[in-house]
């Protein structure tokens, strides 16, 4: 089973568990980290969708992780922008969609992060991808994927204290642009790529047992 599956399987598994066992807020559901930082760095965000250029290019199954820095969100009303890097690695096709081969690439990131509101425990934060540039890696050398400047590429990103750490849940709506020229000229995706926020598998076996504890412990009552 491949990485991008095992990760599927796992957000879905967690979500059901947490439901079945009476855990049903999104708070109860999302993954749980040790700290609040930002970017978790035991976490990884997850597009398993289509993306497709305006050139005909199409990219799907991208897993965004490998991050190298980490930063303590803002308090409410405050605004951090942070950068740092980390890793792709998607599967592309360019004879539309007949066959695919996988690329792995760095990424450098920009990301703004505003706490805009607090709901019970849960702290509420407005998101937005300011740089996403993606070259290098196994990207033919002329190639380049960057965050759309023309467009807002935002989210939401859900922190609550749980179990001596947190329980956080996030997403990116990106808008990518591909250039096949060394960025002289640029194809802008359709629609953007949906991220989220999933454990990494390791997290994700641990997690499972965690839930399902807590199963078994509401049935014995």
């Amino acid at each position: 089973m491949s990485i991008r599956v095992r990760l599927v399987v796992c957000a879905s598994f967690l979500v059901a568990l947490a439901i079945v066992a009476g855990v049903g807020s999104p708070a109860a559901a999302a993954p749980w980290f040790p700290t609040d930082n930002l970017p978790p760095l035991t976490g990884k965000y997850l597009d398993p969708g289509v993306v497709v250029y305006a050139n005909g290019v199409i990219r799907r199954n991208a897993v965004f992780d490998g991050f190298t820095a980490t930063f303590l969100p803002p308090a409410l009303g405050g605004t951090e922008t942070n950068s740092f890097a980390g890793m792709a690695v998607h599967e592309v096709s360019i004879d539309g969609g007949v066959s695919y081969f996988p690329i792995s690439a760095p990424v450098q990131y920009t990301v703004r992060t505003v706490e805009s509101d607090i709901v019970g425990l849960t702290r509420v934060f407005d998101t937005e991808v300011l740089r996403m540039d993606v070259s290098g890696g196994t990207l033919p050398p002329n190639a380049m994927i960057r965050e759309s400047p023309t467009l807002a590429s935002t989210g939401n990103t859900f922190i609550t204290p749980d179990a001596g750490g947190y329980r956080i849940d996030s997403f990116f709506d990106v808008f990518f642009e591909l250039s096949l020229d060394f960025g002289q000229n640029w194809a802008p995706s359709t629609g953007p790529g949906h991220m989220v926020l999933v454990p990494e598998p390791a997290a994700c076996s641990l997690l499972a047992l965690a839930v399902a504890s807590l199963l078994a412990r509401r049935r014995q009552r």
